[in-house]
């Protein structure tokens, strides 16, 4: 279980999950000993978390909420987590992604309504995706 552990961050859940899945009879004893051996800390992994999935998948701050709340992660943490993505590097991302979805194609009401439910399946907000696809428009029109 160590090694488990070891090999990338993991949220209590899984890790009772893989101790329960190999027969392992005091799961919460067992859990105990890999926090207090360092092995298993609940915060590290929601930073993580977030950090990847926002860094590397630019998935919005609704669908790290989510997925951290299905990896068992404590609300507080979750949070926490989420406050250590900067709102400008934040905006620019959805910005990057608006401009990578659209580029240089005619903004039409069809295509606005396609890229609105895209940014919003990756977990972005409506108000803050509607607000960057209409700075988008403007600075494409004025081009």
């Amino acid at each position: 279980m160590q090694a488990y552990c070891t090999y990338r961050e993991r949220s209590p859940k899984e890790v009772q999950n893989k101790a329960c899945e190999l027969g392992v009879s005091d799961v919460p004893l067992y859990l105990k000993e890999l926090e207090s051996s360092g092995h298993l800390n609940e915060e590290r992994f929601a930073d993580a978390y977030a950090r990847g999935k926002w860094r590397n998948n630019r998935w919005g701050r609704l669908k790290i909420r989510q997925g951290l709340r299905q990896k068992g992660v404590r609300e507080n943490l979750v949070e926490k987590a989420l406050l250590d993505i900067p709102d400008g590097e934040y905006s620019e991302g959805l910005f990057e992604l608006i401009r990578n979805r659209l580029g240089t194609k005619k903004m039409t009401q069809s295509l606005r309504a396609k890229t609105l439910r895209y940014l919003q399946q990756k977990g972005y907000e409506t108000s803050l995706s509607i607000e960057l696809m209409d700075a988008y428009q403007k600075n494409s029109i004025s081009d």
